[in-house]
């Protein structure tokens, strides 16, 4: 707390600058956060001032979008609140896409999948950001791959609440403000998480032609999170087609069955979906990969070998039946209506 004494008078404005600088020891190029804090307060207030706003100027160049009138406007305010939190002043960070940026308390800071919905846009203004994001996930890909062993699943299990080690952050309890109840919070079963990081890999390389990580970094992150839907994918008995059991999908206030005897819904259509196009993206990907690549990429991600008919027969047999409406109900029954194809 500081304590200022300034003399005012009437009709005389007292103006007060408060300079903050906030360093860690895990910033790059120091050895001391303090003497690094303060050689930045140092700086004069006029002469940061002009450095912000030159900053800014030099970032809406490459980042801005000019639609005409309040749209526009509108826009421009939501890029700026991406901004704030996402360019490449932040591309050398090991930092996701926190719900609430990095200046919001709300969520704890836990990255859920909001990177999914500003991607497509960071991929063409600022695509280094958007590797760096990625490289965020391929960090704790070990953390997913623990995960999904813990879970007796093959892959990766990517948390729907991610930190700093990338472990499950997800709260088992959870307060309803409106009734005051403390229930269990079963949103950790949205796995779905793992095909929007998926899909984000497939999305940035398709935009940015970056075939070196999609080769490397990116392939392990896709096989690993399609070997865990083809393990999490159950046969349903005379039908020729499977089942993915006890999922919840982005619609999260519908969790479990009533009167179930356990969490989680079954077939619910964003996963089969999302989970049927990861498993296409993943068997397209292996076979364009040079054979020496693809041998050294199933050598580092399996210890048993793997099983590429099973994988294939999964793919459109996890799309779910279609029923004939232009509405589809977010969980369903894959075994009672006509299928549509998402392959």
């Amino acid at each position: 707390m500081h304590r200022l004494v300034i003399p005012v008078a009437p009709g005389r404005p007292a103006v007060v600058d408060k300079t903050v600088a906030l360093h860690t020891s895990r910033d790059r190029a120091i050895s001391d956060p303090l003497g690094a804090a303060l050689d930045r307060v140092a700086t004069a207030f006029p002469v940061l001032v002009d450095s912000h706003t030159a900053a800014w100027a030099r970032l809406w160049r490459g980042a801005d979008i000019q639609v005409p009138g309040e749209a526009g406007r509108v826009l421009r305010l939501h890029l700026f609140h991406v901004l704030q939190t996402l360019s490449p002043h932040t591309a050398d960070l090991d930092v996701g896409v926190p719900a609430r940026g990095l200046h919001g308390e709300a969520y704890r800071g836990h990255v859920f999948w909001d990177e999914l919905f500003v991607l497509p846009y960071l991929n063409l203004h600022v695509p280094e950001v958007s590797r760096a994001l990625l490289d965020y996930r391929h960090r704790r890909l070990p953390q997913a791959r623990r995960a999904a062993r813990a879970a007796g699943r093959t892959g990766a299990m990517y948390p729907w609440q991610s930190g700093s080690d990338g472990r499950e952050e997800t709260q088992e309890l959870h307060l309803n403000p409106r009734s005051g109840r403390w229930l269990p919070d079963n949103s950790r079963l949205q796995h779905h998480v793992g095909s929007a990081i998926a899909y984000n890999v497939w999305q940035y390389c398709e935009a940015t032609g970056d075939t070196e990580y999609l080769h490397t970094k990116g392939a392990e992150m896709l096989l690993q999170i399609a070997r865990f839907w083809a393990d999490s994918a159950e046969p349903a008995p005379g039908t020729g087609r499977y089942r993915i059991r006890g999922v919840v999908g982005p619609d999260e206030y519908h969790e479990r069955y009533p009167d179930a005897d356990r969490p989680g819904l079954d077939d619910n259509a964003y996963t089969n979906v999302t989970a049927a196009w990861v498993l296409g993206r993943a068997l397209e990907l292996v076979r364009r990969l040079p054979a020496w690549r693809r041998q050294e990429l199933f050598e580092r991600i399996v210890s048993s070998p793997v099983r590429p008919r099973c994988t294939r027969s999964r793919v459109p047999a996890m799309a779910p039946r279609w029923m004939p409406s232009p509405v589809v109900p977010p969980w369903m029954s894959a075994m009672s209506a006509s299928r549509a194809s998402w392959t």
